[in-house]
């Protein structure tokens, strides 16, 4: 009888560690699925992307390639993730942001190289703030400040992909706007850059 109610136990357990392993899995959310590349920054005109590139994915069979031509006078360009968009472009705060708040998402990982190494790029998320500027129109903001990559505001991009980390433990995401961002300037790219990104995922 205790050998019955001791195996009953141990399946009980791990039936139990099954499940919440499985919540865990289903916590992860990848960028594309909820947010769109539409946040537009700086040389507007300048940014060529390609969401379905086969130039050697990390994962799966396709990839983001990036090419900011860097020829207009503002001289930097960038593009937000936003969690909404309609047909005049981003959400940038004219819409509620995305509740995040119970959704046990500490960071951001994601993927990154360049066409020929040493691009220099800025990745973050969050930041969307216009109420100030625009409080008739965007009435919403993101929740938190703009938080970078773990290794370094500014990257240095090598040829061969490398993970890198945004960091949004205690941050505030029950308003989530911006989800990713990239961002480059002339200054440090002269003649332009190419680069490729990967598994953006919220975990």
């Amino acid at each position: 009888m205790r050998k019955i109610l001791f195996t009953s136990n141990c399946i009980f357990f791990i039936i139990l560690l099954i499940s919440s392993n499985t919540d865990l899995i289903a916590q992860s959310l990848d960028i594309g699925d909820q947010f769109i590349n539409a946040g537009y920054m700086g040389c507007k005109s300048e940014i060529e992307i390609n969401p379905a590139c086969t130039i050697s994915p990390h994962s799966g069979p396709l990839c983001i390639k990036i090419e900011f031509l860097n020829s207009c006078k503002a001289g930097w360009a960038g593009v937000y993730w936003t969690n909404t968009a309609d047909d005049s472009g981003a959400n940038w705060g004219q819409y509620p942001g995305t509740d995040f708040s119970n959704s046990g998402y500490s960071k951001i990982t994601f993927w990154a190289r360049g066409e020929k190494g040493n691009e220099v790029v800025e990745f973050g998320s969050g930041g969307i703030n216009n109420t100030l500027t625009n409080p008739g129109i965007c009435k919403y903001k993101d929740s938190y400040q703009k938080k970078y990559s773990t290794e370094g505001k500014t990257l240095i991009l090598g040829q061969d992909w490398r993970q890198y980390t945004i960091d949004l433990t205690d941050s505030d995401l029950s308003s989530v706007i911006g989800g990713f961002f990239w961002s480059a300037n002339w200054r440090a790219n002269p003649t332009g850059l190419v680069f490729y990104l990967d598994d953006i995922i919220f975990e």
